[in-house]
């Protein structure tokens, strides 16, 4: 695409600055691109995120001391309690507490997270009345891990676990984590709220706005637009979102992932999330962000950052939560690896990258990420990674779950020279170089069942090898991990915290009624898919239907694209030829009733469309097959795009697609002219 083509966020389609007829562009979410110095950015449709802890996931530092009772100490126990091999056990027959003394911080939520794993006891285990106020409350007894939020209204200050009603039986715990919930007090909670695993919860709530109104303390400027979105879990009854005192607002009252756009009236110091009377609401994450308007994305080969391609891409959602900070506990670290943040720079050019330093051992030594992701079977699964060579010639992705998600199968990738190794069957792996060592590596597979999966970012020291030989300071330079949903790696998505989705980008209704020539013309296009996923992609000339059109398309055969009339519905002339179609191709269809014809790299295809047409009036250029739900919907890079209105000869057919040019603009600016005469 030429940069002309570009301006004020807009894609020009045919000339430039000739805006009624510019396409409309959309994409509600930011993305990243590869800029003309080489560097990955971020192209945002919106600002950053104005709401703190927006997931309601925030908590404090541990406060329990030998949570995992590996030394009997800091614990004070009452009669029939007692610590043995790692456990907490009692085993007695009267009512007896067992506690750490102020450790709580008073009237705030606290997420209580332990392990039961034997119980035999006929007794009632509580949370003491000198933990939480009322006499405290029954815990699950059962075994296994479980999870209670609290809030500190007892007596005193200590966190107590209390026995009571046993008379036989042995109850024995371990792993047990207490930490503050919000501690840094962002969001201001009522009474009627609490939180829950995964949100905030309300029930049978007043409705009134002192007992009821979750909010945070935020300032808003009146003269701007704001993208709330809120993703609602359970609700019987309303939910009302707003600024300020009603300055801008919606109602909620159905689950899943609600966006409004607010238009302030006013300027305001607050945003509320109030129920209807007697209504129950669990609310998983809420968000507020500015709106600054659509931009599309002009990407640039990082090894050669002087032809930028507009990029258009489906959706995708990253779900590793942390793709650029491995020091969080959310990457577990497998046999001992350390992490040291922020060692080298990065593909985005500056000094965020890390370090995955081995231990001084001989094993398997990686990270995976401690929450599984769900996978459906019948699911695609990407992963990817960024990596750089700092002592080790080789990293290694590997695939595994819990249950029959898929079989565990790994790729091996050389960081050393940018060559791929081992690949194990059932994956398919990439490795692409983004300049100054970085490489992106990527497997995807299938999976054959519904579940959990994992994934290992792993050290290697060679190819098809496991275990690495660590001495405690050898590593490799690490960043931007992604997992997604998908047959092939899409552009990176950062998270920091929670997954993001980046929304799919539209490109459509370019033209008018007097744009096009219906009778005899010319479709150009330089493009290159994604990937060869055997999907159609189209480009059409269309009456705002898939009915009538003339249309340029990848097609759902491997490396091949066909170039057809469509109709009143019937598809004619349709030609077919072959193409590299992850490479940059030129095509070119000439249309006439009864002689079509295609031209690719400046070579006819071998078939000609002999067939008579008349075609309506054509009046939109997109980037689809031409219906209001974009069947077939183009997604890949696109350097030129052009229509003529008369058919071309074949000398000036074989001239713009022809690979002598690097781009259309070198044919422009050989053949001195900015266009082949209509």
């Amino acid at each position: 695409m030429l940069p002309s083509a570009v301006s004020d966020s807009r894609v020009h389609n045919i000339l430039p600055n000739k805006i009624d007829t510019d396409f409309q562009f959309s994409r509600a979410s930011s993305a990243t691109r590869v800029n003309h110095q080489g560097l990955i950015e971020d192209v945002g449709y919106f600002g950053p995120e104005i709401v703190q802890n927006g997931n309601f996931s925030e908590l404090g530092p541990e406060i329990i001391t030998n949570g995992d009772f590996a030394t009997d100490s800091d614990w004070t126990k009452g009669n029939g309690w007692s610590i043995n091999n790692g456990k907490a056990i009692y085993q007695g027959s009267i009512a007896s507490n067992f506690r750490q003394s102020n450790v709580l911080v008073s009237g705030k939520t606290h997420k209580l997270v332990f392990e039961i794993t034997s119980n035999t006891s006929d007794g009632n285990l509580k949370l003491a009345g000198e933990t939480v106020s009322g006499g405290g409350f029954n815990l699950p007894e059962t075994v296994g891990v479980h999870t209670v939020y609290f809030v500190n209204t007892g007596s005193t200050n200590n966190f107590t676990f209390r026995i009571t009603g046993a008379t036989t039986g042995v109850l024995e715990i371990d792993n047990v984590s207490v930490k503050q919930v919000d501690p840094d007090d962002d969001w201001v909670i009522n009474g009627e709220w609490e939180y829950v695993d995964n949100g905030v919860s309300i029930t049978n709530a007043t409705g009134t706005y002192n007992d009821s109104a979750l909010y945070q303390l935020i300032t808003l400027d009146s003269s701007k637009q704001y993208k709330a979105t809120i993703d609602v879990s359970s609700i019987s009854g309303s939910l009302q979102v707003y600024t300020g005192v009603f300055s801008a607002g919606f109602t909620v009252n159905t689950t899943g992932v609600k966006s409004f756009i607010l238009d302030l009236t006013s300027a305001g110091s607050r945003v509320n999330l109030v129920p209807g009377i007697g209504s129950d609401v669990v609310i998983k994450s809420f968000s507020l962000v500015e709106v600054i308007g659509d931009k599309p994305r002009l990407d640039y080969d990082p090894l050669n950052p002087t032809c930028p391609h507009l990029l258009l891409e489906p959706q995708s959602t990253n779900s590793f939560r942390f793709s650029e900070d491995f020091t969080q506990s959310y990457w577990s670290k497998q046999n001992g690896p350390t992490v040291s943040s922020n060692q080298t720079i990065s593909p985005e050019g500056i000094q965020n990258a890390d370090t995955l330093v081995s231990a001084n051992a001989t094993n398997e030594q990686y990270l995976y990420n401690a929450a599984l992701i769900s996978v459906t079977s019948g699911n695609s699964v990407t992963i990817s990674c960024f990596v750089k060579k700092l002592d080790y010639d080789y990293f290694h992705l590997r695939f595994t779950s819990t249950g029959s998600v898929f079989t565990a199968a790994s790729a091996w990738y050389n960081i050393s020279n940018g060559t791929l190794g081992t690949v194990e069957t059932g994956i398919t792996a990439k490795i692409e170089d983004y300049g100054n060592g970085w490489y992106r590596c990527s497997a995807t597979r299938t999976a054959t069942g519904t579940g959990n999966a994992r994934v290992r970012l792993q050290l290697a020291s060679s190819d098809n090898t496991a275990f690495v030989a660590g001495d405690g300071t050898k590593g490799t330079f690490i960043y931007g991990a992604q997992f997604e949903i998908q047959s092939y790696p899409t552009s990176y998505i950062p998270t920091a915290g929670a997954t993001e989705t980046r929304v799919q980008e539209t490109c459509t209704n370019a033209g008018n009624l007097n744009t096009f020539n219906i009778t005899e013309g010319v479709l150009y296009a330089e493009i290159a898919a994604l990937a060869d996923d055997l999907t159609f992609r189209s480009i059409s000339i269309n009456d705002g239907t898939d009915q009538n059109s003339i249309l340029l398309r990848f097609r759902t055969t491997s490396n091949k694209i066909n170039a057809l009339i469509r109709n009143s519905g019937s598809a004619i002339n349709n030609i077919q030829a072959d193409a590299t179609v992850i490479d940059f191709n030129k095509f070119a269809f000439a249309y006439e009733s009864g002689d079509c014809k295609v031209y690719v790299n400046g070579n006819q295809a071998s078939t000609i469309g002999s067939s008579a047409f008349t075609l309506p009036e054509l009046f939109e250029l997109d980037f689809s097959k031409g219906n209001s739900t974009n069947t077939d919907t183009f997604y890949g890079k696109v350097k030129s795009l052009a229509t003529y209105n008369r058919k071309l000869t074949d000398t000036e057919l074989y001239t713009i697609t022809s690979t002598q040019y690097s781009a259309y603009s070198g044919m422009v600016a050989a053949l001195g002219n900015y266009t082949i005469p209509c």
